[in-house]
């Protein structure tokens, strides 16, 4: 692994550098302009590994933002290791640090990453706060709000978003129940992302885009093996956690024979989600 630098220097990093440490054993990715060793956390990832593995040497800003509030490293913080600064603004683990280090921080403090390399002034701009939703979960009530046969399309799933009915997510033409999970929240994180959506060309190009949600434009022959293989672990994943509830209608005639057979092959998994 790359010598470790001081978290008070370091800075000036290049994307060049950050790209040679794109293995389990030595892993970074940038995020918010700073260079962050997170080879201690992939393991812990909520995500699984394989939603880390494919942003490493990378910068992962843009992604991490659409999913996450800016507090939610700060559990990992002590498995994350800060190599250096890629531009002069100051990152997000430098705030997080400043602010565990503070005991009378102020709410001010407390708001947002400090921007300390800016010498022009810039005009905040105040972003409503999203409060989050209890999610519904499943009860026995909501057996009967099921399609006939569990035959689901994509306007009938978009209803089972956590918020009119508990949370399913569609992956290979299964409709699965992720009502019990922590992970899939309405406002939040992956349930952002997918609550009432069919995921499957997200879970293969390992994407938290939000528009390769409920993504049909493509064929499963036309997956390289990467792709099949991350779209197999993600539905042993799923599948083996989950109630299946239903089959989707847009991708009935598919066949996913192939995801299914390597998913037999994979281990059990320790993704999270």
């Amino acid at each position: 692994m790359g010598g470790r630098l001081s978290r008070d220097g370091g800075g000036g990093l290049s994307m060049a550098e950050v790209a040679k440490h794109t293995s389990k054993d030595d892993a970074w990715l940038v995020l918010f302009g700073e260079a962050i060793d997170v080879t201690k956390f992939i393991p812990l990832h909520p995500g699984g590994e394989d939603m880390m593995l494919a942003y490493l040497g990378k910068d992962a800003t843009e992604d991490w933002q659409a999913i996450h509030a800016p507090d939610t490293l700060e559990k990992y913080v002590q498995y994350l290791g800060k190599m250096g600064k890629i531009k002069a603004d100051s990152g997000l683990l430098s705030w997080i640090w400043k602010k565990m280090s503070k005991s009378d921080g102020t709410a001010a403090e407390l708001q947002a990453p400090i921007n300390e390399g800016k010498t022009e002034p810039t005009e905040k701009v105040d972003e409503p706060e999203v409060q989050a939703r209890d999610p519904v979960r499943w009860s026995a009530e909501h057996e009967a709000e099921l399609p006939p046969g569990g035959s689901f399309d994509i306007a009938e799933l978009a209803r089972w978003d956590g918020v009119q009915l508990p949370m399913c997510i569609g992956i290979c033409g299964l409709v699965l129940d992720v009502s019990s999970s922590h992970n899939f929240t309405p406002d939040f994180g992956y349930g952002k992302l997918w609550a009432g959506k069919d995921t499957t060309w997200a879970m293969a190009t390992v994407s938290l885009k939000p528009f390769d949600a409920n993504k049909f434009e493509w064929r499963v022959e036309d997956l390289h093996e990467e792709q099949l293989n991350a779209l197999a672990g993600w539905y042993s994943h799923f599948t083996a956690k989950y109630r299946t509830v239903g089959t989707l209608r847009e991708l009935q005639n598919w066949d996913f024979s192939l995801v299914q057979q390597l998913a037999e092959q994979i281990p059990a998994t320790n993704f999270a989600a």
